[in-house]
């Protein structure tokens, strides 16, 4: 196989959040045909504006679980309600770095485990290919768009290490508590392969998932310009 050119497809996804206006007025694909990039939209709805939001290609639901987000001030608080009772993670806005740090974890025990699962258990995937397909239509030739592949946008345990529990505490509770960590990244890996069979059929050509230990699982010490954190 030989190419004409290598491609180049910069990411924009943060960037656009300050976009200059010109280049929001351009749109996604515009702007990367301006600037002789190729499009690739990695796990969002092509922007037209400032916002940004996860490509899945179903829609989640809870069977007897709540889930709501309160923000109030610079914290913000996103609650999981189920039959086995409640977690919550806790974020903390930064003014300097102009994101949302998540400072406290929502499961903190081998009991909040059992909240966790229960969640995973009740969660409930349904095909939805709408906005996908007419992004595509909307895109054209112009972009690859790559949907993300599970719920969480990656897997179980890299959910788990990130967001569910943080590295450090997941460590210790499969010291501690094995079974009921594998419990419950048993009923998560169930979801998941539920929503890979679900995207697999969607027809998009590629998919994608991700890490964000970079960003989202560091102390907020180590930041340079973080001290708005408490």
């Amino acid at each position: 196989m030989s190419l004409d050119r290598i491609p180049w497809a910069p990411n924009l996804a943060y960037w656009w959040d300050t976009a200059p206006q010109y280049a929001v007025d351009l749109t996604e694909p515009g702007l990367y045909r301006a600037i002789g990039g190729d499009a690739l939209i990695r796990g969002h709805y092509p922007m037209t504006d400032r916002k940004w939001e996860h490509l899945l290609l179903f829609s989640v639901e809870y069977a007897d679980c709540e889930v709501t987000e309160t923000v109030r001030g610079n914290e913000m608080m996103i609650t999981y309600r189920t039959p086995a009772g409640v977690i919550s993670a806790r974020y903390i806005y930064s003014e300097s770095g102009h994101t949302w740090f998540l400072r406290d974890h929502p499961v903190r025990s081998a009991e909040d485990f059992n909240i966790l699962a229960r969640l995973y258990e009740f969660m409930r995937l349904t095909p939805n290919y709408t906005r996908w397909k007419e992004s595509v239509d909307w895109c054209g030739e112009e972009a690859l768009i790559v949907p993300l592949l599970v719920p969480d946008t990656k897997s179980a345990f890299q959910a788990m290490i990130e967001y569910w529990v943080g590295t450090e505490e997941l460590v210790y509770l499969l010291a501690d508590q094995q079974e009921t960590v594998e419990h419950t990244l048993a009923i998560m890996g169930q979801r998941n392969l539920e929503a890979v069979t679900i995207s697999a059929a969607s027809g998009a050509e590629v998919f994608t998932t991700w890490e964000d230990t970079s960003t989202t699982n560091i102390s907020p010490g180590t930041i340079s310009g973080t001290s708005d954190l408490k």
